[in-house]
């Protein structure tokens, strides 16, 4: 899975869990209940403090977690843009 699918299926996730409003241990809900399988990319955004465990099976996103999230991979992807496009204008100062 490229880094673009897995982000399309983290974004898919934390939406399908806020669509379930399964956003607090009182609200959390099974895989099965919201409609999505256990993969790693959903095991990873439990690392990642995303999605919560509240009782045995039963999970919820917590939002704060999940903006975080959100802006470490703007932040990263900001960060390779500039990257890539420092190196550009370098290659293009050396050829021209």
């Amino acid at each position: 899975m490229n880094g673009a699918a897995v982000i399309l299926k983290q974004k898919k996730l934390m939406r399908c869990f806020r669509d379930a409003g399964a956003v607090s241990p009182d609200t959390a809900r099974s895989l099965q209940e919201i409609g999505v399988r256990d993969s790693w990319v959903f095991r990873r955004l439990i690392h990642d403090g995303v999605f919560v465990p509240a009782d045995t099976g039963v999970y919820y996103l917590d939002r704060v977690a999940a903006g975080r999230y959100r802006d470490q991979w703007r932040m990263k992807a900001m960060t390779i843009t500039a990257l890539v496009l420092l190196l550009a204008f370098m290659i293009w100062l050396l050829v021209r």
